[in-house]
């Protein structure tokens, strides 16, 4: 992961600072509408996003198909 981040911030990391079970990895699946409902409205209530945010806008589905 170190060597895909832009290298002035590269040189700041090392392998210590991934907490390594944080990290999941799992084949690509669609991102649903209801995923995308649950994120967005928490969100909404931290004033992370704005309140016009539109699924079909924002999520393409096409590398999980």
């Amino acid at each position: 992961m170190i060597e895909e981040i832009a290298p002035q911030y590269a040189k700041q990391l090392t392998p210590d600072d991934f907490y390594l079970p944080r990290l999941r990895y799992v084949d690509p699946a669609p991102y649903t509408k209801e995923e995308f409902d649950r994120a967005y409205n928490w969100m909404l209530t931290w004033d992370l996003v704005g309140p016009n945010a539109n699924y079909e806008k924002l999520v393409s589905n096409r590398v999980a198909a």
